[in-house]
């Protein structure tokens, strides 16, 4: 069987060192109304530019649409793009996510610093110092969790969205992204509270002007997202290679991003 070319490319883009690129997922419409059609694609790039993703469904173990208490599954053919669609049935916003496979990466020892550097991974940095391995490449395995907020028109968010999702690295709002200029989120790792992780914003006009941001020791952040415009929040958390995992890598890093527009 002949492999698409976009498949190739997609392969090419998705594949290149994570240092580079984010990950999130995009709607062709963020305000519907109900009866929209709506289509989902996963972009990989920086500052809101990138490049679709295909749907290949072994590069994922999750995406769906979850709504009130149903999760719904998004359907799709090998090779789409846009990943998928859902159609608006209810009146209320909804969320999807989307949960990646992990994948192997090697980076030299300079670049792997560099990205623990970039990425303000001290702990990791100090772990490999005491380890002594702070000149050797890093190998890692690392996985993408990433979510995307619906809202239809003339509507209030549903409680939905203040909810834990079961992804391993959870961004969840604390209060309605859409109606405050100070929107307050949890991170979670497992489903518990993660302390001192850096969550970032940037907006698609202004990605430039980068909001960041410690968790305190409940998990929680406070940013100012005071532009109407599309938001990306993320958050990335490395820990040690789980035992199915280490073997072939030292470290694991999961990536985690929540896409909406105000």
């Amino acid at each position: 069987m002949k492999i698409p070319h976009k498949i190739i490319l997609a392969f090419c883009i998705f594949y290149q060192p994570v240092l580079a690129h984010d990950f999130w997922l995009t709607a062709n419409n963020f305000n519907p109304t109900v009866g929209d059609k709506i289509t989902i694609s996963a972009q990989v790039g920086q500052d809101f530019v990138g490049e679709t993703l295909p749907r290949i469904n072994n590069w994922f173990v999750r995406f769906e649409q979850l709504q009130d208490e149903s999760v719904t599954p998004i359907q799709g053919d090998l090779g789409d793009d846009p990943l998928g669609s859902i159609v608006i049935k209810k009146n209320t916003s909804s969320t999807v996510v989307y949960q990646s496979t992990f994948d192997y990466l090697t980076l030299s020892a300079e670049k792997f610093n560099q990205y623990l550097d970039k990425m303000h991974l001290k702990h990791i940095q100090d772990q490999r110092q005491i380890e002594k391995t702070d000149q050797s490449e890093g190998r890692e395995y690392y996985a993408r969790y990433a979510k995307l907020l619906i809202k239809p028109k003339n509507t209030i968010a549903d409680a939905s969205i203040y909810k834990k999702t079961g992804l391993e690295l959870d961004i969840v709002p604390v209060n309605s992204p859409w109606a405050s200029e100070t929107t307050s989120f949890l991170v979670y790792f497992q489903g518990k509270p993660l302390k001192g992780i850096v969550v970032r914003a940037y907006s698609q006009d202004k990605p430039q002007d980068l909001v960041e941001q410690k968790t305190d020791d409940k998990g929680h952040v406070a940013l100012s997202l005071s532009v109407n415009n599309r938001w990306m929040v993320n958050a990335l958390h490395m820990i040690k290679a789980r035992e199915e995992r280490m073997k072939e890598a030292d470290w694991e890093s999961l990536w985690a991003s929540l896409v909406f527009e105000k």
